[in-house]
């Protein structure tokens, strides 16, 4: 009749009450099997009344209450009466579920291991004390760089994979592990089959037998290699940043300072301790710069922009300095700004300089308007050639002058200066500083002056003038003191002609008064007379002629002249003449001709040389005269 007998384990386990069950089958098939499993029951069931003798059976029941319990059916034996027919089965039922729950945990445990060590590269590894034998998994035998034929059996074989050099204190560590049952936490070396060296992490455990001797060793690696040399990279990297030159600082999206590096601490003035966690507003601004000034360059960074700027900020003790600055954006994986990096450089000094080149460079340029000013104005023609020899640059003056003398070649190049070849013009004159060019009848001067910027002259300045005036004024002035100088000459001689007859007209007419002559002695003395006046009156017109020639009155002090006329007169006069100079201490100026004054010395002189012809006295002068108006110009 489809009856149950359960015991009251039974009955807890597919969570009935004891006292109302009354041991339908269908009804708990019905209601305490699990949907989904009732199949399963019912061929169970099957298979015992058929002596099939199924296997262990676990399916789930369903507590009045819902709860899904797990429970593990074992089929009992049949019970037949005499003639064969099966009177009732037994059978066993365990409630597994917290096994079942256990189970799923350790395979989601397991599952989670399995992710983890996969996702972290870890390789997991048994290694026996006692007998050496190693045991690795696919992720250990990757990292080893072995296949799996190739997997070290023994801890010997293991050992030589790690680097030589890192050996021994991965054996010490191991061996202190072991001695103390203690967990082993190494990072070391390994040389692959291939020759490849890798860098492997490795944690391990020991495992104690029941008797509490240490069994084996487990434990996992990790290939790291990566992540050493990153953290190398970032080594080197921040030993780079702590060691730059420019100041270096990182803030977090707000702009609170989350590092800085020493050459920020040398730039302000302010620590790194002082600087951590405040804005740099709060310690570099200097005030300078409009709000706006400001506004842009967040606007710019918070847009994820690089922003470049030159500023100006104050340091710690309260100087100026300008600052020319980076702000580059970090983002995240997930492309938001998480922080900013801002690298500074002082650039306070060239700044100066630009002030000092912009100062200099205006003092030139207003120099350079002077000297053009100067150029412009002076009578001499001024051109500036290049290289080239064209003229880039010429003054009024050489604009006209270029015109007159200046021949070109056909590129336009200056070729000659009149009757000159330019390039003689840019060598020394033969004498003097000046060369000198004659065109049309006119003549030129011309001087030439590199242009230095080197040991080759960068062009060249010429200054021409015309001197064609001054060389003829010049000219007429030679002829004018060769005429004197022959005037001067011929008055000299005349005088002392002169004086020679006077002495013979003299004579002749006291001879003429003797008494005694004959007519033919007085006649011939009549001759010698008449003679001696015709020579007189040709003295005359040579004095006449001497005096014609050209007067210059000057501003003449007359005491260094007759100084240099006593020196000259002490050589030419004869020795038995005493020449003395008379004078007070004053000036002796007066307005006359020089080459008439010392003419007129010499020919006193001379007068006074011919009345002492035993020698004597001859004194020489200087004395002030006040001369009253119509008055003689000398007394007596």
């Amino acid at each position: 009749a489809n009856k149950v007998t359960w015991s009251d384990e039974m009955k807890r386990i597919f969570g009935l009450d004891p006292v109302t069950f009354e041991g339908d089958l269908d009804e708990v098939i019905q209601h305490a099997i699990h949907p989904d499993d009732r199949a399963l029951v019912f061929a169970m069931n099957e298979a015992v009344i058929h002596d099939a003798r199924p296997a262990d059976t676990e399916y789930r029941v369903v507590w009045p209450d819902g709860t899904v319990r797990s429970v593990l059916a074992r089929p009992g034996e049949r019970v037949t009466d005499a003639q064969g027919a099966i009177i009732k089965l037994s059978g066993i039922v365990q409630d597994v579920t917290e096994q079942k729950r256990a189970e799923n945990e350790l395979r989601r445990n397991l599952q989670r291991l399995s992710i983890a060590t996969k996702a972290g590269g870890l390789g997991i590894w048994e290694s026996d004390v006692r007998s050496g034998f190693q045991m690795w998994d696919e992720r250990t035998q990757a990292i080893y760089g072995s296949s799996g034929d190739e997997v070290p059996a023994t801890y010997e074989r293991w050992m030589q994979l790690v680097h030589p050099d890192d050996l021994p204190g991965v054996l010490a560590n191991e061996q202190a592990a072991i001695e103390r049952g203690v967990s082993i936490h190494n990072r070391f070396r390994i040389v692959r089959p291939d020759g490849a060296i890798r860098h492997v992490e490795t944690h391990a455990e020991p495992r104690f037998g029941e008797d509490g001797t240490l069994e084996c060793l487990v434990g996992v690696d990790q290939d790291v290699t990566e992540w050493v040399e990153s953290e190398e990279r970032v080594r080197l990297q921040y030993v780079a940043l702590e060691a730059a030159a420019n100041a270096i600082v990182i803030t977090d999206a707000n702009g609170s300072i989350q590092w800085v590096n020493p050459a920020f601490s040398h730039l302000t003035g302010y620590s790194a301790a002082e600087a951590l966690h405040r804005n740099p507003r709060e310690l570099v601004r200097s005030g300078k710069h409009p709000g706006d000034f400001y506004q842009e360059l967040w606007h710019t960074i918070l847009d994820g922009k690089v922003w470049r700027g030159e500023l100006i900020n104050r340091r710690k003790d309260g100087s100026f300095y300008h600052e020319e600055q980076t702000i580059t954006p970090v983002r995240n994986a997930g492309g938001q700004i998480t922080h900013f990096v801002a690298i500074k450089q002082d650039v306070s000094q060239r700044v100066r300089h630009q002030e000092e080149s912009f100062k200099l460079m205006w003092q030139m340029r207003a120099q350079a308007e002077q000297l053009t000013q100067i150029i412009r104005s002076v009578p001499e023609g001024v051109l500036l050639l290049d290289v080239d020899r064209h003229v880039v640059q010429a003054n009024p003056q050489g604009d006209i002058l270029l015109h007159q003398i200046v021949q070109r070649a056909a590129d336009g190049a200056i070729d000659r200066l009149g009757d000159q070849p330019l390039d003689e013009l840019l060598t020394s004159p033969p004498a003097g500083e000046w060369h000198l060019v004659r065109h049309d009848g006119r003549s030129y001067e011309v001087a030439a002056r590199p242009v230095e910027s080197g040991p080759v002259p960068a062009g060249w300045v010429l200054v021409l003038r015309d001197v064609s005036d001054r060389l003829a004024a010049q000219m007429q002035l030679q002829r004018q003191e060769r005429l004197a100088a022959v005037g001067q000459l011929a008055a000299g001689i005349a005088h002392d002609f002169n004086n020679i007859m006077s002495v013979i007209i003299t004579y002749a007419e006291l001879s003429e008064q003797a008494p005694g002559l004959t007519p033919r002695e007085r006649a011939r003395l009549v001759v010698i007379r008449e003679q001696a006046l015709r020579a007189t009156t040709m003295i005359r017109q040579i004095l006449d002629f001497s005096r014609r020639s050209v007067m210059e009155m000057q501003t003449l002090d007359l005491l260094p002249l007759v100084k240099e006329q006593r020196a000259l007169l002490s050589r030419t006069l004869p020795e038995h003449i005493e020449i003395a100079l008379d004078f007070a201490p004053a000036d002796y100026v007066v307005k006359a001709d020089p080459t008439r004054m010392q003419q007129m010395l010499m020919n006193l002189a001379v007068n006074a040389r011919d009345a002492m012809p035993e020698g004597g006295r001859l004194t020489m002068a200087l004395s002030h005269v006040v001369v009253a108006a119509n008055a003689a110009p000398l007394p007596g």
